[in-house]
Protein backbone atom coordinates (compact mmCIF):
# COMPACT_ATOMS: atom_id res chain seq x y z
CA UNK A 1 0.00 0.00 0.00
CA UNK A 2 1.59 3.63 -1.04
CA UNK A 3 1.52 5.80 1.85
CA UNK A 4 0.28 9.31 1.15
CA UNK A 5 2.72 12.90 1.74
CA UNK A 6 0.73 13.73 5.03
CA UNK A 7 0.76 9.85 6.61
CA UNK A 8 4.45 9.95 5.19
CA UNK A 9 4.64 13.03 7.97
CA UNK A 10 2.88 11.86 10.08
CA UNK A 11 4.88 8.78 10.70
CA UNK A 12 7.88 11.02 10.73
CA UNK A 13 7.11 12.99 13.15
CA UNK A 14 5.90 9.80 15.47
CA UNK A 15 9.47 8.55 14.97
CA UNK A 16 10.45 12.31 16.40
CA UNK A 17 8.61 12.48 19.37
CA UNK A 18 9.04 9.04 20.46
CA UNK A 19 13.08 9.84 20.17
CA UNK A 20 11.82 13.11 22.41
CA UNK A 21 9.94 10.73 24.92
CA UNK A 22 12.47 8.12 25.12
CA UNK A 23 15.21 10.97 25.59
CA UNK A 24 13.15 12.34 28.31
CA UNK A 25 12.19 9.17 29.89
CA UNK A 26 16.20 9.16 30.53
CA UNK A 27 16.45 12.35 32.03
CA UNK A 28 13.47 11.83 34.18
CA UNK A 29 13.96 8.83 35.61
CA UNK A 30 17.87 7.96 35.77
CA UNK A 31 17.71 4.23 36.62
CA UNK A 32 16.46 0.87 35.10
CA UNK A 33 13.07 2.35 35.11
CA UNK A 34 14.03 4.08 31.93
CA UNK A 35 13.95 1.12 29.81
CA UNK A 36 10.70 0.20 30.96
CA UNK A 37 9.18 3.51 29.87
CA UNK A 38 11.25 3.16 26.45
CA UNK A 39 9.98 0.26 25.21
CA UNK A 40 6.10 1.28 26.45
CA UNK A 41 6.95 4.43 23.96
CA UNK A 42 8.32 2.31 21.47
CA UNK A 43 5.14 -0.28 21.57
CA UNK A 44 2.68 2.84 21.20
CA UNK A 45 4.40 4.12 18.76
CA UNK A 46 4.32 0.86 16.53
CA UNK A 47 1.09 1.19 17.06
CA UNK A 48 0.38 4.37 15.89
CA UNK A 49 2.52 3.88 12.91
CA UNK A 50 0.10 1.06 12.48
CA UNK A 51 -2.71 2.84 13.06
CA UNK A 52 -1.99 5.62 10.44
CA UNK A 53 -1.17 3.14 7.53
CA UNK A 54 -4.87 1.86 8.86
CA UNK A 55 -6.26 5.26 8.30
CA UNK A 56 -5.12 5.52 4.83
CA UNK A 57 -6.40 2.03 4.02
CA UNK A 58 -9.90 2.70 5.34
CA UNK A 59 -9.83 6.47 3.31
CA UNK A 60 -8.64 4.46 0.37
CA UNK A 61 -11.39 1.83 0.76
CA UNK A 62 -13.98 4.81 1.33
CA UNK A 63 -13.29 6.42 -2.01
CA UNK A 64 -14.32 3.20 -3.92
CA UNK A 65 -17.31 2.34 -1.68
CA UNK A 66 -20.62 3.60 -3.85
CA UNK A 67 -23.02 2.77 -1.00
CA UNK A 68 -23.37 5.89 1.71
CA UNK A 69 -24.24 3.42 4.30
CA UNK A 70 -22.05 1.09 3.62
CA UNK A 71 -18.94 3.00 3.59
CA UNK A 72 -20.79 4.80 7.19
CA UNK A 73 -20.55 0.91 8.44
CA UNK A 74 -17.42 0.42 7.00
CA UNK A 75 -15.81 3.67 8.76
CA UNK A 76 -17.41 3.15 11.97
CA UNK A 77 -16.04 -0.83 12.06
CA UNK A 78 -12.31 0.39 11.38
CA UNK A 79 -12.58 3.24 14.04
CA UNK A 80 -13.61 0.51 16.69
CA UNK A 81 -10.82 -1.93 15.33
CA UNK A 82 -8.57 0.90 15.93
CA UNK A 83 -9.54 1.66 19.51
CA UNK A 84 -9.47 -1.97 20.51
CA UNK A 85 -5.74 -2.00 19.21
CA UNK A 86 -5.31 0.66 21.43
CA UNK A 87 -6.60 -0.79 24.22
CA UNK A 88 -5.17 -4.18 23.72
CA UNK A 89 -1.47 -2.26 24.03
CA UNK A 90 -2.49 -0.78 27.06
CA UNK A 91 -4.19 -3.74 28.64
CA UNK A 92 -0.95 -5.76 27.43
CA UNK A 93 1.89 -2.93 29.19
CA UNK A 94 -0.40 -3.28 32.28
CA UNK A 95 -0.28 -6.68 32.45
CA UNK A 96 3.50 -6.60 32.30
CA UNK A 97 4.01 -3.97 34.96
CA UNK A 98 2.07 -5.90 37.41
CA UNK A 99 2.95 -9.59 36.62
CA UNK A 100 7.06 -9.49 35.32
CA UNK A 101 8.95 -8.85 37.82
CA UNK A 102 11.52 -7.18 36.36
CA UNK A 103 9.02 -4.81 34.22
CA UNK A 104 8.44 -1.21 35.99
CA UNK A 105 5.45 0.32 35.81
CA UNK A 106 6.86 2.97 34.27
CA UNK A 107 6.43 0.57 31.22
CA UNK A 108 2.68 1.30 31.35
CA UNK A 109 3.38 5.72 31.53
CA UNK A 110 5.59 4.95 28.36
CA UNK A 111 2.10 3.66 26.93
CA UNK A 112 0.00 6.11 27.98
CA UNK A 113 2.59 8.95 27.13
CA UNK A 114 2.95 6.80 23.86
CA UNK A 115 -0.93 6.93 22.91
CA UNK A 116 -0.37 10.38 22.10
CA UNK A 117 1.94 10.56 19.41
CA UNK A 118 -0.52 9.88 16.96
CA UNK A 119 -2.65 13.09 17.75
CA UNK A 120 0.42 15.46 18.04
CA UNK A 121 2.07 14.01 14.93
CA UNK A 122 -1.15 14.99 13.37
CA UNK A 123 -1.45 18.56 14.63
CA UNK A 124 2.57 18.36 13.78
CA UNK A 125 1.69 17.51 10.04
CA UNK A 126 -0.85 19.58 9.33
CA UNK A 127 1.18 23.01 10.09
CA UNK A 128 4.33 21.62 8.23
CA UNK A 129 5.44 24.33 5.05
CA UNK A 130 5.35 22.12 1.68
CA UNK A 131 8.87 23.33 1.30
CA UNK A 132 9.48 20.47 4.50
CA UNK A 133 7.25 18.12 2.67
CA UNK A 134 9.56 16.89 0.69
CA UNK A 135 12.18 16.36 2.91
CA UNK A 136 9.59 14.28 4.70
CA UNK A 137 9.47 12.01 1.83
CA UNK A 138 13.11 11.49 1.40
CA UNK A 139 13.14 9.76 4.69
Amino acid sequence: MKLSSPAKKMIFFIGILCLVMIIGGVVFYRSVAAISFAVGVIMTSALNVLKVAMIQRTVNKLVEIEDDNAGRNFARLQALLRLFTSGAVLVLAAVLAAFVPFVDISLLWGAIIGIFTLKIAAILAKFVKPEEDEQAQSL
